[in-house]
């Protein structure tokens, strides 16, 4: 199935520019990266679309993280994009590694927001146990434990907005879908980017009980061009939660990294 014929809903290209492309994570959809691409598509062209599985996207086949790195590299060849910068949040950071680790010479940046490198068996068990409850019992039996548990304290007491949207989100996935997705990031493992020399971003919650900030912190200590940044106050849900510092960290890093449409 082409992206490209798909929906507009399940795909948004805004801005001209270089291009920067936006993989959303588990239970997120295209509509995570609002604040980014409000903040990003004055100067660049930007790409988001729907994983398959989530959001307005459905799943017509197998998912796992080899299916949406194929959907990623054929998405860029059907909008003829030769090189670009990624960005990937979650579930989204694997996908953007292990496509990054194919096809290296495509790559201009990578920018990690709470990152995932294939999750420790803990982690996969308990996404496996989520996927089993969404089929018995739907999403709705999940939403509310995910709301009080992966934004930070701060994020639920002070930013209600923030709250509906990540709700939206997640109450707005198909069972099924989400529940494969669960599987297919249970079922994944760690890229191999031993070869990436490239520009390299992380930014990581410091409330994050979902990806550790422990796990930013070790991938910067492995790679030479890393830049990281910890942000106080902030859990899981990266780029909604600290909208305005990600769109600060992403606009520095990207213009340092090439010109912008407006230089």
């Amino acid at each position: 199935m082409s992206l490209l014929r798909l929906p507009s809903s399940a795909i948004d290209i805004r801005g001209q520019g270089q291009p920067v492309v936006m993989v959303h994570g588990l239970g997120g959809t295209l509509n995570v990266w609002e604040p980014q691409v409000r903040a990003l598509s004055s100067e660049y062209q930007t790409v988001r679309f729907d994983l398959r599985g989530s959001g307005r996207l459905p799943s017509d086949g197998p998912l796992s993280v080899e299916a949406w790195v194929e959907d990623l590299a054929g998405l860029l060849d059907e909008l003829r994009i030769e090189r670009a910068h990624l960005i990937g949040h979650s579930l989204g950071t694997l996908v953007v590694q292990t496509y990054a680790a194919r096809h290296l010479e495509r790559v201009a940046s990578m920018s990690l927001i709470g990152v995932n490198r294939a999750p420790p068996d803990a982690r996969r068990e308990a996404v496996r146990r989520r996927a089993a409850e969404v089929r018995r019992n739907g999403i709705a039996s999940v939403v509310d434990g995910l709301l009080e548990s992966v934004p930070a304290p701060r994020t639920r007491s002070e930013r209600p907005v923030v709250m509906a949207a990540i709700r939206e989100m997640i109450i707005g996935q198909s069972d099924e879908g989400y529940a494969a997705t669960c599987e297919s990031m249970a079922a994944s493992t760690r890229p191999d980017l031993h070869a990436y020399t490239g520009p390299l971003l992380l930014i990581a919650g410091e409330q994050d009980t979902v990806s550790s900030p422990d796990l930013s912190r070790e991938m910067a200590a492995e790679f030479k061009s890393a830049e990281l940044l910890i942000l106080p106050d902030c859990g899981h849900w990266i780029p909604l939660e600290q909208a305005g510092a990600v769109n600060a960290a992403l606009a520095s890093f990207l213009r340092r990294t090439g010109p912008s449409a407006k230089q």
